[in-house]
């Protein structure tokens, strides 16, 4: 136990930084990780501002905290220029992409889908540049005594802020933007996610290398002994672990329920088993259900699918998608009449919704029911321009009434949109044949 207490700072430091990762992971990721989400990669932005301000309060926490870091950096290393610059010259030039994704997803933040005016875009272009150039002219003057000293309690507050600039950061720029859809799919051992937690590994180590420059220089210019120099790789090691692998996160119930939502189609038994997580850490809330509902459907077990479909409705029963979802469950099992009102209260819950029009049209066509099935379809296209499916069976409607130039034209924008099927019904129903593509679906 005497050991620990003569561990050079800067151990002492990552321990702390290894702690404040994991509650980074516990409190603050699941609010973040979301929102990041929603504004690099969502077609639909709503404005976030809570978000927005957070991502600003990041900028502002590490501007401030490398000033002080680079005080001390002077303090300890005054008169002694560091060898080479092309290291912190690279990790700036990567530092500097970092800051222009977290300023889009800011903007986003305050503006959702809405463009920014162009006095904005320029402002923060301009602040970006000004506050790398600062943190440039920190680093190039670290031989420079400084004219304060800089106390290990001051130091430990500019590194907590510095590195909540860097899990901010490291959520936006890498998760939510890169890994947003391979995010701890598969099982851990499996290649794919190795190869992920490499990337993410490689990636926080440049994210951090900022924050780790001045014990970088510390060992290259003193002579640290090597059991320090040991201990020191190892807590950076473990704390760039803790800050960026999906195998040390702590899920939220969103994060969990997101990973079943992308296999719930291929592996309905893990999906069913993220779902029922989600529910255990959100029993209130009702698209868990919903969700569960649908890997429970992909078992061809109906009765707990059922069953999940009226608890989420009775939590919540204004969610349209939890009528359709019950209503296509309905419908598989010939019980018509009890889909069809399932259908048509959702429509009544969500006229603007386009799947909500899908369904019901869909409804109609496998009725026969043509009039219905095509003022649906309609509708859906219109809501949600080239809808692959809703053209499909809009198509198909078209045929079945003897409408073959209109069933032609919604064929071939399916076949655009790599329907397999519209293209199967060109070719056989009216001898037309499109180039093939290698990326054709199987709908």
């Amino acid at each position: 136990m005497r050991g620990l207490f003569r561990l050079p700072s800067g151990i002492i430091l990552n321990l702390l930084f290894c702690v404040y990762a994991l509650l980074y992971s516990a409190f603050l990721r699941p609010f973040v990780f979301p929102a990041a989400h929603t504004a690099v990669t969502a077609a639909e932005k709503s404005p976030n501002p809570v978000f927005g301000v957070l991502v600003l309060l990041a900028f502002i926490f590490e501007t401030i905290g490398m000033r002080i870091h680079m005080l001390w950096i002077r303090e300890r290393f005054a008169g002694r220029a560091p060898k080479s610059y092309s290291g912190p010259v690279l990790v700036m030039i990567g530092h500097l992409v970092v800051s222009f994704l977290l300023g889009i997803a800011a903007m986003t933040s305050f503006f959702g889908s809405a463009s920014p005016p162009i006095v904005v875009v320029i402002i923060v272009v301009l602040l970006v540049l000004a506050r790398e150039g600062y943190i440039a002219v920190l680093i190039y003057n670290v031989d420079t005594p400084p004219a304060t000293t800089v106390s290990f309690p001051l130091r430990l507050v500019a590194h907590l802020m510095l590195f909540s600039f860097v899990c901010i950061a490291y959520t936006v720029a890498w998760e939510a933007f890169t890994l947003s859809d391979i995010d701890q799919t598969f099982n851990v051992l499996e290649p794919i996610t190795i190869v992920a937690y490499l990337g993410m590994l490689l990636v926080g180590a440049m994210v951090l290398i900022p924050i780790r420059l001045g014990y970088y220089m510390e060992e290259r210019l003193s002579a640290g002994t090597t059991r320090e120099k040991i201990l020191l790789a190892i807590s950076v090691l473990v704390m760039i672990s803790l800050a960026s692998s999906p195998m040390f996160r702590i899920y939220s119930a969103e994060d969990y329920a997101r990973r079943g939502r992308k296999i719930v189609s291929y592996y309905p038994v893990k999906a069913l088993n993220d779902f029922s997580k989600a529910i255990a850490l959100a029993p209130t809330n009702p698209v868990y259900y919903a969700d569960r509902a649908l890997a429970y459907r992909g078992l061809r077990d109906n009765e707990n699918a059922r069953s999940n479909f009226n608890a989420a409705i009775a939590l919540d029963d204004s969610r349209a998608m939890s009528y359709v979802g019950r209503g296509d469950l309905f419908f598989s099992e010939g019980n018509t009449a009890n889909a069809k009102r399932d259908y048509y209260r959702a429509m009544e819950l969500a006229p603007s919704n386009y799947l909500v029009h899908f369904a019901v049209g869909r409804f109609h066509a496998e009725e026969r029911e043509y009039a219905a099935a095509l003022s649906a379809l309609s509708r859906a296209v219109a809501l949600r321009k080239n809808h692959t499916a809703a053209l499909e069976y809009r198509g198909y409607v078209y045929e079945a009434t003897r409408n073959d130039t209109a069933a032609i034209a919604d064929y071939r924008i399916a076949a655009s949109n790599h329907s397999r099927y519209a293209r199967e019904r060109l070719r056989k129903r009216y001898t037309i044949e499109l180039p093939k593509k290698d990326d054709d679906d199987n709908d």
